[in-house]
């Protein structure tokens, strides 16, 4: 149980980690809205985390560090605009 726990806990700590350096970067950077894309971890179950001893199940459950897939994150949190106002020009389409 204790192991389980360990892992949990560098996953969140990773998913936090990630979540941080994001919005920092964000502050430095003039005149470009950036929000990550789900700023608070986000719960799954990691496949690749079992030991080659059946199906992972949701007992396995832990934060998973969305972040590190950028855009391929499949299902997620309500994202803020990048610009404030979208505009189209007269022959745009």
């Amino acid at each position: 149980m204790g192991t389980r726990r360990h892992v949990w806990f560098k996953r969140w700590m990773a998913a936090l980690a990630s979540t941080w350096a994001v919005v920092l970067l964000a502050g430095s950077v003039q005149g470009q809205a950036l929000s990550p894309a789900a700023p608070h971890p986000i719960w799954g179950v990691d496949s690749a985390a079992g030991r080659g001893c059946g199906e992972v199940g949701w007992e396995s459950r832990g934060c998973v560090n969305w972040q590190a897939f950028a855009q391929g994150e499949y299902v997620g949190h309500a994202r803020l605009p990048h610009v404030p106002e979208y505009r189209l020009r007269v022959d745009d389409q």
